[in-house]
């Protein structure tokens, strides 16, 4: 799932999506998406037994490398380290 793939659901165009949503929500689409995989990648950490690859992935975070830079910008730890605390 991406802004664009959202945008072509609902009929309409991504610039549209974008001006739409950030009206209602004051975040752009695409911030709150990348929010959002976050979030459910940290409730994963906690409560599933799944490798930090396998959660990147499932969450829309393919890469690893990323998806760690990620988690320890937001968390101040690495996914590992996250999931032990």
């Amino acid at each position: 799932v991406n802004v664009n793939s959202i945008a072509d659901a609902l009929g309409v165009h991504r610039s549209t999506l974008n001006r739409k949503f950030q009206a209602q929500k004051q975040i752009s689409p695409g911030v709150y998406l990348t929010r959002y995989r976050i979030q459910k990648a940290l409730s994963m950490l906690r409560t599933s037994c799944l490798s930090a690859v396998e959660i990147g992935r499932c969450c829309g975070i393919p890469d690893p490398c990323y998806f760690s830079q990620v988690v320890k910008k937001i968390t101040g730890l690495t996914p590992g380290n996250f999931r032990k605390q």
